[in-house]
């Protein structure tokens, strides 16, 4: 793999940071963590890992599908961490639309620590 900075903002190479969780090497140890490796995840347009770190009392709400197609409608720009404690993650996502127009996704995020596993579970949108 291609040398590259990490698209979660660290300044570690992609293959140092938000990689080790997506290939499964290692396992998010902070919902931060986890919060920051599906950024990358959307970026980098793999499905299953964002799919599987759905917590399954909600994974019914969406689709590998949906998510695919958000995936591939966005060109991720950059992300801004907000605020952050054990079970939450505020972030600003910065991207643009196949047209090139800017957006924000402002969301507080909630996870849920289950089987030695952080998930995603919903999140507070905000304009």
């Amino acid at each position: 793999m291609e040398s590259k900075d990490c698209p979660c903002g660290s300044r570690k190479e992609y293959t140092e940071c938000c990689f080790t969780f997506i290939s499964k090497n290692e396992i998010a140890k902070t919902a931060l963590d986890l919060m920051k490796s599906r950024y990358s995840a959307y970026v980098m347009k793999q499905i299953d890992y964002l799919y599987n770190t759905t917590h399954k009392s909600v994974q019914h709400l969406t689709s590998k599908e949906g998510i695919k197609s958000w995936a591939d409608e966005t060109v991720w720009q950059k992300l801004e961490i907000i605020y952050f404690k054990e079970d939450i993650v505020e972030f600003k996502a910065y991207y643009k639309d196949l047209e090139g127009i800017n957006y924000i996704h402002h969301e507080r995020s909630n996870f849920h620590f289950e089987n030695d596993q952080w998930f995603y579970v919903d999140g507070n949108y905000y304009e």
